[in-house]
């Protein structure tokens, strides 16, 4: 119970510290040069920060992983995704957020596509989903999957930490919808990051759920 408490604690401060400091260096970095996105060195910093982390604790992180998989899971990522955003419009009733996604720069964009599903990836599964392995054999049954207890916390802690979108002027049940969808899509990576043992699956399973998001946004938002 012990060694439980010990690892909770740890890892939070852990994630929380490559996440203040990864916003501070981007602050810092962007005042300078605004040419560059937003965000963007707050995801390369993710990266740095994880990959130091992972060399540090000797996880061995696979990338190698089949087409044939890759095929079976973005069906299945692009369909739950969908219906759990439709599910959420039908519960939790906000104005369109369209008007977010179309106003924003295109550089900052393509950074939410292409940038942020390396950067959370290597933080919420390299790092934090390896660091709970020992604690692999608790199992919780959704939906009559077995969820392994290191895929569920990293799914939470993914989800939660894009409360921070309400810094950006997001309204607080819209901020709700995007950190419960965000849950999702981090319990699905985790499932398949456990499932094939492959960082690759997790990171195309990111994009393909900011995709569908984007989409989703933009046509029925």
């Amino acid at each position: 119970m012990l060694n439980k408490i010990k690892t909770h604690i740890i890892s939070l401060i852990i994630v929380l510290c490559i996440l203040v400091l990864s916003s501070i260096f981007n602050e810092i970095i962007i005042s300078k040069f605004k040419f560059f996105p937003l965000g963007l060195f707050t995801q390369l910093f993710f990266i740095l920060f994880s990959f130091l982390l992972i060399k540090y604790f000797k996880y061995k992180i696979n990338y190698q992983i089949s087409i044939s998989k890759i095929i079976k899971v973005v069906p299945v990522t692009f369909l739950s995704i969908f219906g759990i955003l439709f599910l959420l419009d039908l519960i939790i009733i906000t104005e369109s957020e369209s008007d977010f996604f179309s106003n924003m720069p295109i550089k900052n964009l393509l950074v939410i596509l292409f940038i942020n599903c390396f950067g959370e990836e290597f933080l919420f599964k390299g790092f934090l989903q390896n660091y709970y392995s020992n604690f692999r054999k608790i199992k919780f049954k959704i939906f009559k999957i077995n969820i392994s207890y290191p895929v569920l916390i990293s799914g939470l802690l993914f989800g939660i930490m894009h409360f921070a979108i309400i810094t950006t002027g997001v309204i607080f049940l819209s901020a709700l919808k995007v950190v419960l969808s965000a849950i999702i899509v981090g319990l699905i990576a985790g499932y398949y990051y456990e499932k094939y043992n492959s960082l690759s699956i997790a990171i195309i399973i990111h994009f393909i759920s900011n995709l569908t998001s984007l989409m989703y946004s933009l046509t029925l938002g």
